[in-house]
Protein backbone atom coordinates (compact mmCIF):
# COMPACT_ATOMS: atom_id res chain seq x y z
CA UNK A 1 0.00 0.00 0.00
CA UNK A 2 1.62 3.04 -1.10
CA UNK A 3 1.14 5.73 1.67
CA UNK A 4 0.22 9.83 0.66
CA UNK A 5 2.98 12.16 1.11
CA UNK A 6 0.46 13.27 4.47
CA UNK A 7 0.29 10.00 5.73
CA UNK A 8 3.89 9.11 5.66
CA UNK A 9 5.35 12.44 7.13
CA UNK A 10 2.62 11.76 9.77
CA UNK A 11 4.17 8.09 10.44
CA UNK A 12 7.53 9.71 10.08
CA UNK A 13 7.20 12.07 12.58
CA UNK A 14 5.44 9.37 15.22
CA UNK A 15 8.21 7.40 14.89
CA UNK A 16 11.13 10.41 15.74
CA UNK A 17 8.68 11.35 18.21
CA UNK A 18 9.14 8.05 20.31
CA UNK A 19 12.71 7.85 19.58
CA UNK A 20 13.55 10.93 21.60
CA UNK A 21 10.90 10.38 24.69
CA UNK A 22 12.45 10.29 27.91
CA UNK A 23 10.62 8.25 29.71
CA UNK A 24 8.62 5.39 29.63
CA UNK A 25 4.81 4.94 28.02
CA UNK A 26 2.22 4.64 30.22
CA UNK A 27 1.06 1.01 30.12
CA UNK A 28 -2.45 1.44 28.50
CA UNK A 29 -0.49 3.79 25.61
CA UNK A 30 1.72 1.40 24.71
CA UNK A 31 -1.12 -1.43 24.03
CA UNK A 32 -2.96 1.36 22.04
CA UNK A 33 0.46 1.88 20.17
CA UNK A 34 1.08 -2.14 19.35
CA UNK A 35 -2.92 -2.19 18.27
CA UNK A 36 -1.83 0.50 15.38
CA UNK A 37 1.19 -2.02 14.92
CA UNK A 38 -1.19 -4.31 13.87
CA UNK A 39 -3.41 -2.28 11.75
CA UNK A 40 -0.64 -1.47 9.81
CA UNK A 41 0.66 -4.58 9.61
CA UNK A 42 -2.59 -5.85 8.37
CA UNK A 43 -2.59 -2.89 6.12
CA UNK A 44 -5.70 -1.62 7.42
CA UNK A 45 -7.42 1.55 6.15
CA UNK A 46 -7.12 4.21 8.52
CA UNK A 47 -4.53 3.24 10.94
CA UNK A 48 -2.13 6.10 10.33
CA UNK A 49 -4.83 8.79 10.26
CA UNK A 50 -5.36 7.15 14.64
CA UNK A 51 -1.73 8.46 15.20
CA UNK A 52 -2.90 11.84 16.18
CA UNK A 53 -5.19 10.92 18.78
CA UNK A 54 -2.93 9.00 20.21
CA UNK A 55 -0.12 11.33 20.96
CA UNK A 56 -2.84 14.07 21.84
CA UNK A 57 -2.73 11.36 25.35
CA UNK A 58 0.70 12.04 26.64
CA UNK A 59 2.03 15.71 26.41
CA UNK A 60 5.69 15.21 25.40
CA UNK A 61 4.52 12.56 22.74
CA UNK A 62 2.38 15.65 21.28
CA UNK A 63 5.12 18.37 21.38
CA UNK A 64 8.22 15.63 19.89
CA UNK A 65 5.68 14.23 17.19
CA UNK A 66 4.58 17.86 16.14
CA UNK A 67 7.76 19.45 15.84
CA UNK A 68 8.97 16.62 13.91
CA UNK A 69 5.72 16.91 11.48
CA UNK A 70 6.65 20.60 10.79
CA UNK A 71 10.19 19.56 10.42
CA UNK A 72 9.43 17.33 8.20
CA UNK A 73 6.70 19.08 6.36
CA UNK A 74 9.23 22.01 5.38
CA UNK A 75 11.83 19.41 4.00
CA UNK A 76 9.30 17.82 1.60
CA UNK A 77 8.32 21.04 0.77
CA UNK A 78 12.11 22.18 -0.14
CA UNK A 79 12.46 18.65 -1.63
CA UNK A 80 9.15 17.13 -3.55
CA UNK A 81 11.22 14.60 -5.18
CA UNK A 82 12.19 12.71 -2.09
CA UNK A 83 10.00 10.56 -0.79
CA UNK A 84 9.68 6.82 0.78
CA UNK A 85 13.10 6.53 1.46
CA UNK A 86 14.63 6.18 4.97
CA UNK A 87 16.85 2.93 4.50
CA UNK A 88 17.29 2.79 1.39
CA UNK A 89 17.42 5.14 -1.71
CA UNK A 90 15.13 4.65 -5.03
CA UNK A 91 17.74 2.72 -6.77
CA UNK A 92 18.34 0.10 -3.96
CA UNK A 93 16.62 -3.19 -4.20
CA UNK A 94 13.83 -4.24 -2.42
CA UNK A 95 13.19 -0.81 -0.64
CA UNK A 96 11.80 -0.86 2.89
CA UNK A 97 8.70 0.88 3.10
CA UNK A 98 7.81 3.05 5.85
CA UNK A 99 4.78 0.44 6.88
CA UNK A 100 7.56 -2.29 7.14
CA UNK A 101 9.93 0.08 9.20
CA UNK A 102 7.00 1.18 11.68
CA UNK A 103 5.59 -2.17 12.36
CA UNK A 104 8.18 -4.03 14.65
CA UNK A 105 8.81 -0.50 16.26
CA UNK A 106 4.94 -0.12 17.19
CA UNK A 107 4.35 -3.69 17.55
CA UNK A 108 6.95 -4.36 20.81
CA UNK A 109 7.24 -4.60 24.02
CA UNK A 110 8.82 -1.04 24.45
CA UNK A 111 8.41 1.08 20.97
CA UNK A 112 10.34 3.85 22.77
CA UNK A 113 13.38 1.32 22.50
CA UNK A 114 12.66 0.26 19.39
CA UNK A 115 12.58 3.54 17.88
CA UNK A 116 15.88 4.68 19.13
CA UNK A 117 17.79 1.34 17.53
CA UNK A 118 15.43 1.34 14.63
CA UNK A 119 16.68 5.13 14.10
CA UNK A 120 20.66 4.57 14.88
CA UNK A 121 20.42 1.96 12.27
CA UNK A 122 19.17 4.37 9.86
CA UNK A 123 21.77 6.66 10.23
CA UNK A 124 24.49 3.75 8.67
CA UNK A 125 22.19 3.36 5.62
CA UNK A 126 21.88 6.90 5.48
CA UNK A 127 25.50 8.39 5.33
CA UNK A 128 26.83 5.55 3.51
CA UNK A 129 24.84 6.80 0.59
CA UNK A 130 25.93 10.65 0.57
CA UNK A 131 27.23 9.77 -2.74
CA UNK A 132 23.63 9.29 -3.70
CA UNK A 133 22.30 13.12 -5.77
CA UNK A 134 18.78 11.25 -4.47
CA UNK A 135 18.54 12.34 -0.76
CA UNK A 136 14.63 11.95 1.21
CA UNK A 137 13.43 15.23 3.47
CA UNK A 138 13.18 13.24 6.13
CA UNK A 139 17.27 12.16 5.73
CA UNK A 140 18.91 15.52 8.10
CA UNK A 141 16.23 15.03 10.69
CA UNK A 142 16.57 11.34 10.75
CA UNK A 143 20.68 11.97 11.34
CA UNK A 144 20.09 14.55 13.74
CA UNK A 145 18.18 12.61 15.99
CA UNK A 146 20.26 9.55 15.80
CA UNK A 147 23.36 11.55 16.46
CA UNK A 148 21.47 13.09 19.81
CA UNK A 149 20.87 9.25 21.09
CA UNK A 150 24.54 8.28 20.14
CA UNK A 151 25.70 11.20 22.19
CA UNK A 152 23.27 10.09 25.02
CA UNK A 153 24.09 6.55 25.33
CA UNK A 154 27.85 7.05 24.93
CA UNK A 155 27.81 9.88 27.82
CA UNK A 156 26.14 6.76 29.43
CA UNK A 157 28.85 3.99 28.58
CA UNK A 158 31.91 6.47 29.19
CA UNK A 159 30.50 6.77 32.48
CA UNK A 160 29.86 3.47 33.50
CA UNK A 161 33.20 2.26 31.98
CA UNK A 162 35.28 4.28 34.81
CA UNK A 163 33.02 2.49 37.57
CA UNK A 164 29.88 1.04 38.47
CA UNK A 165 26.89 3.58 39.40
CA UNK A 166 23.06 3.75 40.06
CA UNK A 167 20.50 5.02 37.59
CA UNK A 168 20.45 8.15 40.44
CA UNK A 169 24.41 8.47 39.89
CA UNK A 170 24.16 9.08 36.20
CA UNK A 171 21.97 11.88 36.40
CA UNK A 172 24.62 13.76 38.38
CA UNK A 173 27.72 12.35 36.45
CA UNK A 174 25.86 13.14 32.76
CA UNK A 175 23.58 15.77 34.50
CA UNK A 176 20.26 14.80 32.73
CA UNK A 177 16.76 14.17 34.22
CA UNK A 178 15.80 11.27 35.87
CA UNK A 179 13.01 10.03 33.79
CA UNK A 180 15.73 10.72 30.37
CA UNK A 181 18.65 8.37 32.18
CA UNK A 182 16.32 5.86 32.72
CA UNK A 183 15.22 5.81 29.43
CA UNK A 184 18.26 5.65 27.67
CA UNK A 185 19.69 2.94 30.65
CA UNK A 186 16.93 0.63 29.47
CA UNK A 187 17.57 0.69 25.91
CA UNK A 188 21.45 -0.05 26.27
CA UNK A 189 20.45 -2.65 29.16
CA UNK A 190 18.35 -4.48 26.34
CA UNK A 191 20.82 -4.08 23.84
CA UNK A 192 23.51 -5.61 25.60
CA UNK A 193 25.47 -2.70 26.41
CA UNK A 194 25.27 -2.54 30.29
CA UNK A 195 24.16 -4.91 32.62
CA UNK A 196 23.13 -4.88 36.65
CA UNK A 197 26.08 -5.34 38.73
CA UNK A 198 24.06 -8.34 40.27
CA UNK A 199 24.45 -9.88 36.58
CA UNK A 200 26.58 -12.51 36.61
CA UNK A 201 30.33 -12.25 34.45
CA UNK A 202 29.31 -14.74 31.96
CA UNK A 203 25.59 -12.73 31.28
CA UNK A 204 28.18 -9.48 31.15
CA UNK A 205 31.43 -11.21 28.92
CA UNK A 206 27.85 -12.52 26.57
CA UNK A 207 25.10 -10.48 27.09
CA UNK A 208 22.88 -12.62 24.26
CA UNK A 209 22.81 -15.26 26.51
CA UNK A 210 20.58 -13.26 28.97
CA UNK A 211 16.95 -13.92 28.86
CA UNK A 212 15.04 -11.41 27.37
CA UNK A 213 12.77 -11.46 30.27
CA UNK A 214 15.56 -10.63 32.43
CA UNK A 215 15.82 -7.28 30.83
CA UNK A 216 12.32 -6.27 31.43
CA UNK A 217 12.69 -5.58 35.23
CA UNK A 218 11.66 -1.61 36.33
CA UNK A 219 14.59 0.55 36.72
CA UNK A 220 14.81 2.47 40.26
CA UNK A 221 16.95 5.16 40.84
CA UNK A 222 18.69 3.25 43.14
CA UNK A 223 19.63 0.19 40.44
CA UNK A 224 23.15 -0.27 39.95
CA UNK A 225 24.55 -0.74 36.23
CA UNK A 226 28.06 -1.96 34.59
CA UNK A 227 29.10 -2.24 31.37
CA UNK A 228 29.97 -5.36 29.53
CA UNK A 229 32.22 -6.18 27.06
CA UNK A 230 29.81 -5.48 24.33
CA UNK A 231 29.83 -2.24 25.50
CA UNK A 232 33.36 -1.78 26.09
CA UNK A 233 33.86 -2.87 22.08
CA UNK A 234 31.28 0.16 21.53
CA UNK A 235 33.39 2.51 22.84
CA UNK A 236 36.61 1.05 21.51
CA UNK A 237 35.26 -0.85 18.13
CA UNK A 238 39.45 -0.86 17.23
CA UNK A 239 40.54 -3.12 19.54
CA UNK A 240 39.19 -5.96 18.08
CA UNK A 241 36.30 -5.58 15.71
CA UNK A 242 36.33 -9.90 15.69
CA UNK A 243 36.04 -10.23 19.41
CA UNK A 244 33.45 -7.09 19.09
CA UNK A 245 31.10 -8.81 16.83
CA UNK A 246 31.65 -12.22 18.80
CA UNK A 247 30.38 -10.25 21.73
CA UNK A 248 27.23 -9.04 20.10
Amino acid sequence: MKLKSTEEITLQAFLVGLAQLDAALPADLQHKIQQLGGELAQQKTGAIAKIPQLVNQHERLKELYQNARLDLQQRYQAQERAKNALLVNSAASAPATWEEIAVPILTADNSITAARSVIKQAIAHITSRRASSYRAASHVLIVQVAQKIEAQEIAVLQALERRPLTVEDLTYVIGAPLEQVQAIVQSLWQTGYIDVITSSLLHRILPRLKPPSAKQQEIYPETAFTLTMKGHFRLHPLVSGRLAKGAT
